[in-house]
């Protein structure tokens, strides 16, 4: 009878010790699994590659005898060749009990015995990049919506009007942040006094000397502008006279020049080259309509204009207030597309190597 019970407590320490060890083992699968996952998406974040590189993901749960893991397969997007990728990605799981396997050059695979945990698979996209300069306008008037803009989370080139009862302010927490702006030079349009582009404006009537006076007090209203571009200005940008005038100012300050393309006429972008002022074009207005299936119609004519030609300028403006929410929608398919957003300064760069290769 002693033994007969001695028996069974050992039976029953036996099962409930295998018990243990199975249910302990696969826990600790599916844990591995999520670490390993965690510690790959990891690197990728570090290395650049988001969500938008993401091709194809799947998670599926798998189980062999007593064993449970996850098997967690991806497909990424990338533009450079993977080895360096790869070599990080195995650093990040040295410390791990698995064992990695990238002899072939578009694949990384995790595994233990005959449990897959990851596959990776690279595909090389087209090489070619593409670049995408957005202009906010007319800040100054109102700072209601600037953070609407800034929290969208890519680079734009704030324009801000001189002497509004806003301008400061914009400039301060601008300056805080560190992002660079643009002086929102005021210039006749088409129909003036009708149209009143403002008493900071530069007219066709003025002297030399007044362009000159008002040029330098607007620039002291709004501090350190990296460039500028216009306000209004159909009028104003149509005349060669008064355009050189201008641009001879705005190359003395080491000054970026944007023309707005206020009219179809303008000579503003080609007399600044001339003159050798670093200088660019506004190739898409968003948002003559504030109607969010409009300004996101616009968002696909720029989208589509920058996969054309490479790189593109879009403006906006500050008071639209279906342009942030419409924009928020869009980022995501731009970068889908292998679109990036650059500061004022990066798209003068890339301008000047394009140009630089034709």
């Amino acid at each position: 009878m002693k033994d007969t019970k001695k028996f069974i407590l050992i039976l029953l320490i036996t099962v409930i010790f295998i018990f243990s060890v199975v249910k302990y083992g696969s826990e600790d699968y599916v844990r591995l699994s999520r670490e390993i996952d965690i510690r790959i998406n990891s690197v990728l974040a570090e290395s650049g590659i988001g969500d938008e590189n993401i091709v194809r993901q799947l998670t599926e749960e798998r189980k062999s005898g007593s064993n449970k893991w996850l098997e967690i397969t991806k497909e990424i997007k990338i533009t450079r060749d993977a080895a360096e990728l790869f070599q990080k990605l195995e650093s990040a799981l040295s410390e791990l009990p698995v064992k990695i396997d990238y002899s072939e050059k578009d694949s990384f695979t995790v595994f233990k015995e005959d449990m897959i945990f990851l596959r990776l698979r690279v595909v090389l996209s087209d090489s070619k990049r593409y670049f995408a300069l957005i202009i906010i306008d007319d800040f100054g008037i109102s700072d209601s919506m600037l953070e609407d803009f800034l929290k969208l989370g890519i680079p734009m080139t704030y324009s801000i009007l001189p002497f509004e009862k806003k301008t400061e302010n914009i400039i301060n927490i601008l300056a805080e942040k560190k992002e660079a702006y643009f002086l929102h030079q005021p210039m006749e349009p088409e129909r003036f006094p009708e149209i009143n582009p403002g008493s900071a404006a530069l007219l066709l009537n003025m002297e030399e000397k007044e362009i000159k006076r008002i040029f330098e007090k607007n620039l002291y209203s709004t501090r350190s502008p990296v460039g500028l571009n216009n306000h209004m200005g159909s009028a104003f940008t149509k005349d060669k006279v008064k355009m050189r005038e201008l641009m001879a100012l705005v190359k003395s300050k080491d000054m970026i020049y944007v023309d707005s393309m206020t009219s179809p006429y303008s000579v503003a972008y080609k007399i600044a080259l001339d003159m050798g002022v670093p200088a660019l074009k506004n190739d898409v207005f968003l948002d003559n309509k504030d109607e969010e299936e409009y300004i996101l119609s616009r968002l696909n004519v720029f989208k589509d204009r920058i996969l054309q030609k490479g790189l593109a300028v879009a403006i906006g403006h500050c008071q639209k207030k279906n342009l942030p929410r419409a924009l928020e929608k869009a980022i995501p398919e731009f970068k889908k597309s292998g679109i990036e957003f650059l500061t004022i300064e990066e798209y003068m760069k890339i301008q000047e190597s394009a140009s630089s290769n034709i």
